[in-house]
Formats: C-alpha cells, sequence, structure tokens
C-alpha cells in the first residue's frame, strides 16, 4: 500500500494522543482527483505543560517493514512540502524518510533523508545497536510543487564508505519533527 489507496492499511502509525482541540499531531490520508496522499503535520503543543515538552518532538511517524530477500536496492517517493502550513527555512523544523536495516532483530543500518532541518533524535529506538552509523542525507525542499525522488539507499550507504550488511528486511519510517 506505498501509494496510499487502501488509506493506512498495512503501515504502522506511532501512538499519540488524540488532542480534542487544533491537533498538534496529524496524519491523515488525503484524497486528490485521482491519487491518495499520506499527510503529515506536526506543530508546537497549543499550551505549555512542564514534562509534556520533548524536544525534539519526532513522535508524529509510521513505518512499514518490506522484505528484502527480492532485493529492492531503491525507492521512488513523492512528496510535497505544504507552503501554506509550514516555515522550512526558519524553522526547527522537518520531514523525513528514515530507513532502517534489519537481519533478524539485529540493526545494521540507519539512515534518513530530510527536507527542512535534520535531527540526530531518531536514534532513540531500542533496537538501535552500538557502532552502527547514522549517516544523513537532504533532499529538495522547495515548496512550489509535488518531488518526485528516487532513492538509492545501498548505493547512499556505500558513499559514506559503510560496507552493505546483509540485511532481509528495511523498515521505512515517514514522518515530521519540530522543536516543541
Amino acid at each position: 500500500n506505498g501509494d496510499f489507496s487502501k488509506g493506512l492499511v498495512a503501515w504502522h502509525p506511532r501512538f499519540v494522543y488524540t488532542e480534542d482541540q487544533n491537533p498538534s499531531n496529524l496524519m491523515e490520508v488525503r484524497e486528490f482527483s485521482d491519487y491518495h496522499a499520506l499527510y503529515l503535520f506536526s506543530s508546537k503543543r497549543g499550551y505549555a505543560v512542564p514534562g509534556q515538552d520533548r524536544l525534539p518532538q519526532t513522535i508524529n511517524h509510521l513505518c512499514q517493514a518490506v522484505s528484502l530477500e527480492e532485493g529492492p536496492q531503491s525507492l521512488s517517493i513523492d512528496y510535497c512540502v505544504d507552503k501554506n502550513a509550514v516555515h522550512l527555512h526558519d524553522s526547527w523544523t522537518g520531514g523525513f524518510i528514515w530507513l532502517e536495516g534489519f537481519q533478524g532483530s539485529t540493526k545494521l543500518l540507519s539512515m534518513a533523508y530530510w527536507v527542512g532541518k535534520g535531527t540526530r533524535q531518531l536514534t532513540d529506538r531500542f533496537a538501535d545497536q552500538e557502532g552502527i552509523p547514522f549517516h544523513h542525507f537532504m533532499l529538495d525542499d522547495s515548496i512550489e510543487s509535488w518531488q518526485q525522488v528516487h532513492l538509492n539507499w545501498a548505493e547512499d550507504w556505500q558513499s559514506q564508505g559503510q560496507k552493505l550488511p546483509l540485511l532481509d528486511r528495511l523498515v521505512i519510517n515517514l514522518g515530521t519533527w519540530h522543536i516543541n
């Protein structure tokens, strides 16, 4: 369901408490004339409650694991920045495509592609392995139109001087982050 034509079926959203008024995180599939698109939005909460402010907020994301037995060494993704809702160039915010590669339960690859600013806080998962580098790559964050990107993640990993490990699956995380 990479085209979101079935909504969020086969995607696994991170649980975020639903806010009744002025939600600070939105995750929904929006229907356009002939296609569907995932819409992610994050903003600072409208109230300041000690203990609820996490810096940075990386909680608005969903993921899907894909088998690498057939060997997809690249991904094609279309994305667009909502120019009416975000100011990427003058704020601490961004969107990400975070890829995690596994062999069994061992994480062997971690890399992220960014629009806006990036953060290293995505490495806070239980499966993170000491010594596995986290590589960052920037995407075009033009807010004028839809962008199509072909991510050759295996080649990008190797371009950082890393040997491509033997992986059985890739976890694809799509999300937004911001300074709260």
